[in-house]
């Protein structure tokens, strides 16, 4: 059964994951947690309970591709009214493992794109901490490319999005906000002069990795709060999980669709 409106993320109607897994291990990451929710990470003097948790986290976080998911998602959403459809959100669909031959290929990657553009009056998201990797692909007009990062120290991957998709079809997802972006320095103009769309979030509790929710300070989101209301092609998202309520909550015009 198709699935709209109400989820955790917020800025899509919905989530698909054709492919799914990553190999970056973020400390953050949700998803293992969720693949294994009665698992606690063991104490690390633990030698032999931390092997096996390794083990069990790289399980679920194996990249594989779901043939079975592309085809459902292709007829779940062929006849239904436009939205914005986040593509990968459990993984990296872009990593440097997508290799020929490996169990998720170029070619897996581009059957999803194509389907994509099959279905032309929805929009498409993509997320990747591997923005180099998005020139390797033709993009349809309905697909947006972004990349996640929390905080000036991982700019480079701003860089890498600035190479690899267009302006008018980027956006930068800043979650979780970890790090503060210093109003005087080039970073912060960067993303609010050269991109369209930055969504804000925060870090939601991880509690198998006793890592704790945090909620970026409200001086921390303030300079792009201001230039949001500056500027009309700079737009801000900003998420439950940041704590700052709900007033921007704002898309490109390209983003939005006909029935909001």
């Amino acid at each position: 059964m198709r699935k709209r409106g109400n989820n955790k993320i917020g800025w899509c109607h919905e989530a698909r994951n054709p492919i799914t897994g990553c190999l970056n291990n973020c400390s953050y990451c949700w998803v293992p947690g969720s693949k294994n929710r009665f698992i606690k990470e063991p104490d690390p003097q633990d030698l032999i309970a931390m092997h096996a948790y390794r083990r069990q986290i790289a399980v679920a976080m194996k990249p594989r591709f779901h043939p079975d998911r592309l085809e459902k998602m292709y007829k779940e959403l062929k006849n239904t009214p436009p939205s914005r459809v986040f593509v990968g959100s459990t993984g990296d669909m872009f990593g440097p493992w997508i290799q020929p031959g490996a169990a998720v290929s170029p070619e897996h990657v581009k059957a999803v794109i194509e389907t994509c553009w099959r279905l032309s009056q929805h929009r498409f998201l993509f997320l990747t901490k591997f923005p180099e990797e998005l020139g390797k692909y033709a993009f349809p007009d309905n697909c947006w490319c972004g990349t996640s990062i929390s905080g000036p120290g991982e700019i480079e991957r701003v860089y890498q999005l600035l190479q690899n998709a267009r302006y008018s079809r980027r956006f930068i997802s800043l979650e979780p906000y970890l790090e503060k972006f210093d109003i005087h320095r080039q970073p912060l103009n960067l993303i609010i002069g050269q991109m369209p769309w930055l969504i804000i979030g925060g870090c939601s509790a991880v509690p198998e990795k006793d890592i704790p929710k945090f909620e970026p300070p409200e001086t921390w989101i303030q300079p792009f709060t201001l230039a949001a209301r500056k500027s009309r092609r700079f737009n801000l998202y900003i998420k439950s999980n940041a704590g700052f309520g709900d007033e921007y909550h704002h898309f490109p015009p390209e983003l939005q669709v006909a029935t909001e």
